[in-house]
């Protein structure tokens, strides 16, 4: 199942230390300049098995700001964004200049990650209440738009995964009262959540979150962090952080985000009978069998992890009006060597 990962890739022999800063391997296009921060250059690989790429020359350019990114669009400066909100589109519709997308995806875009090692979101009651105040369909409807997203019940895989688990969520303000008063907070709890405008809705996400959560006595302040260095000073820094994942296999994102001790544990999810269950998934040749651990795992979470997963987004593309032959595909599976732009 791995060998699918969009992070699989053919390189040279010996190219281990310079693949980095070269990108050469058997793509479409060839780096020509690097610059993260910046535009990042990519000229096409006239040797390419498919075929030469339609397009001579991509540039990447780095606009931390959703805001920014959909009025370099508008202006012409971009040709597109791959990530528009529902109440963004509303600027392109019915423009002869841009066309539109929808593409369903397990992408979760609003997220909240609670690190399961710090206090109060040690307790696992504390995190279940976090989690189960909240109305999942009218958090789609207010933040992604109606048809932006399907519930999701804190699923790390989503619904067209083969191994994803029927769970139902619906909104308990009771039960998560109860669940506070039971780990030592009656009169309810205050927490942060630390987000910034790096993803369209983020900070919307985040409001209607804490709207919905204070019905159970929960209040939730919302810290504003520069879009500039989130992934590295906020995200996995403090006790609790928006997140965003793309699209995963089930044994790829229970093992990546949940596994202890694995590099992108946002949680700090630390279980090790959990390891034990997700290796004996891995392992096991009986199409059932696998699937009812697969669906064990994912109840656990659901129960006890650190992660709130409210929804899956239905993702929006918008381009120019000049690019043709994008498929409606999520961003990992582009094959862009497919793609034309018009002059």
């Amino acid at each position: 199942m791995l060998i699918m990962d969009y992070r699989i890739r053919m390189t040279p022999e010996g190219s281990g230390d310079t693949i980095g800063q070269t990108g050469i391997g058997t793509g479409p296009f060839i780096l020509e300049t690097l610059d993260p921060e910046g535009t990042t250059v990519l000229k096409a690989n006239p040797d390419y098995w498919e075929g030469p790429p339609g397009v001579e020359t991509v540039e990447i350019i780095s606009i931390p700001d959703a805001q920014a990114r959909v009025q370099a669009l508008l202006s012409g400066q971009i040709d597109m964004v791959r990530h528009v909100t529902q109440k963004e589109t509303a600027l392109f519709e019915n423009n002869p200049k841009f066309k539109l997308q929808h593409v369903p995806s397990g992408n979760w875009r609003g997220s909240i990650a609670f690190r399961t090692d710090t206090e109060p979101f040690t307790d696992a009651r504390v995190r279940k209440a976090l989690r189960i105040a909240t109305d999942r369909q009218a958090m789609i409807d207010l933040v992604a738009g109606p048809g932006g997203g399907i519930v999701t019940c804190d699923h790390p895989v989503w619904t067209g995964d083969q191994y994803r688990a029927n769970i139902d969520c619906p909104q308990q303000i009771d039960e998560a009262k109860r669940l506070l008063a039971e780990a030592g907070y009656p009169d309810g709890i205050e927490i942060e959540v630390h987000t910034s405008n790096l993803l369209p809705f983020w900070i919307d996400f985040v409001q209607v979150y804490q709207e919905q959560v204070a019905q159970a006595g929960i209040k939730v302040n919302l810290v504003k962090t520069p879009s500039d260095g989130y992934w590295t000073d906020v995200w996995m820094q403090v006790p609790a952080s928006t997140t965003s994942w793309g699209q995963r296999p089930a044994d790829q994102i229970l093992n990546e985000a949940y596994r202890s001790g694995a590099a992108w544990n946002e949680t700090y999810w630390n279980r090790p009978e959990f390891d034990e269950k997700l290796d004996n998934a891995r392992q096991e040749l009986d199409r059932e069998k696998r699937t009812a651990l697969f669906h064990e795992l994912q109840r656990i979470l659901y129960e006890e992890g650190g992660s709130f997963i409210p929804f899956h987004v239905n993702q929006i593309v918008v381009m120019s009006a000049r690019v043709s032959g994008l498929e409606p595909v999520i961003s990992d599976a582009v094959r862009y060597h497919l793609v034309h732009v018009s002059e």
